[in-house]
């Protein structure tokens, strides 16, 4: 069997699957100064500094990911990626992050989160 036939068989089964849903619940950890922050501004755009939206921007993170709140609770993960500025007359981000579980269920997973949203960080 052709390896197009393999995939054109998977796909076909698709209807058969049985649909699997998961509610996750996590705390980002933004940390935006002191000893340690986990968000860093890595561009700009010419026009960044005179924006009403801060259109350009474009910020790295690297936050963990908690099950509380507090910054001291119990640590499920990391979320990891860019978070940019993306619209010169709304304030709007656009995120893209990589979702690592570290600890518990869903150690060793990971998923990515693509959004645009009109709320600001």
């Amino acid at each position: 069997m052709a390896a197009n036939d393999n995939v054109e068989e998977w796909f076909q089964n698709l209807g058969c699957a049985k649909e699997v849903r998961t509610k996750l619940h996590f705390y980002f950890q933004d940390v935006l100064g002191g000893d340690s922050p986990t968000v860093f501004k890595v561009a700009e755009s010419k026009i960044t500094s005179t924006s009403a939206t801060t259109f350009g921007q474009i910020n790295m993170i690297d936050d963990l990911l908690t099950a509380g709140p507090e910054p001291n609770s119990e640590v499920v993960g990391r979320a990891q990626g860019t978070i940019g500025f993306a619209d010169l007359h709304n304030t709007a981000i656009q995120m893209g992050l990589n979702i690592v579980f570290t600890e518990g269920k869903y150690k060793g997973e990971e998923t990515l989160f693509s959004r645009r949203t009109g709320s600001c960080l």
